[in-house]
């Protein structure tokens, strides 16, 4: 089997389309749509690297909109995004009485500045713990880590257990 590879990265005309305009002054894309970016490439290729910027000013200019990213290189995703995105979210939903629901950390989180490398089985338990939920519904002594998520082979793989289901 024959593998290809493309080197070529492309800004094509619709590239700006989130914010392009009618002539009344209305977004093309409306209000609630969902764009899936990059759906035949990669969002955090190193060669989109230039691109990327113009990207986030978008996602920033449209929050009405959502944006689509997958990617098959997470371990370019802490270093390619914007620093304040969790964190300046969840103030924005205090400020604006939005309901905000962190249920999952991913496995790498920082928070004040203090990386965390967090297995699967801990994901959701820890986005609780952070207390960045509006409203919080949660207390952190409601909030248990299982001991046997600890000793526990698949951690690292968990989807959530079915003997504890804290972490469904």
């Amino acid at each position: 089997m024959r593998k290809y590879q493309f080197s070529l990265i492309a800004r094509f005309s619709f590239f700006n389309l989130p914010i392009k305009k009618t002539r009344d002054g209305i977004y093309k894309v409306p209000s609630g749509s969902t764009l899936m970016v990059c759906m035949t490439s990669d969002f955090f290729l190193e060669e989109a690297d230039e691109l990327r910027q113009e990207v986030w000013n978008m996602i920033k200019t449209r929050q009405d909109v959502t944006f689509w990213l997958q990617t098959k290189r997470a371990e370019r995703v802490k270093d390619n995004l914007p620093t304040d995105w969790v964190k300046k979210l969840y103030d924005e939903c205090v400020k604006y009485n939005v309901n905000f629901d962190f249920c999952g950390t991913g496995n790498v989180f920082i928070r004040d500045g203090k990386t965390y490398n967090i297995p699967k089985a801990y994901q959701k338990v820890m986005a609780l713990k952070s207390e960045l939920q509006n409203p919080l519904v949660y207390k952190q002594e409601d909030i248990k880590i299982q001991p046997r998520c600890k000793t526990c082979k698949r951690r690292d793989s968990c989807n959530g257990c079915s003997w504890c289901g804290r972490c469904k």
